[in-house]
């Protein structure tokens, strides 16, 4: 899930995960993007990971507009 904690809605943004596979290293990486997040909102996301190998995603980057 992805959540806007400013009091303003965001209307685009971007988040930029790293793939790990299960002993740490990394095995690729995935971008989410969301437009029209409101304030304070809540949104779950899905996003098709073509790695096999992977076991985790961890934040790289996040950019809003």
């Amino acid at each position: 899930k992805l959540r806007n904690n400013p009091s303003h809605e965001i209307q685009a943004g971007e988040v930029d995960f790293t793939l790990t596979g299960a002993g740490g290293s990394q095995v690729g990486a995935v971008s989410v993007k969301v437009n029209k997040l409101a304030a304070g909102a809540t949104v779950p996301f899905t996003q098709p990971i073509a790695e096999k190998n992977a076991a985790a995603a961890l934040v790289r980057d996040v950019r809003t507009q």
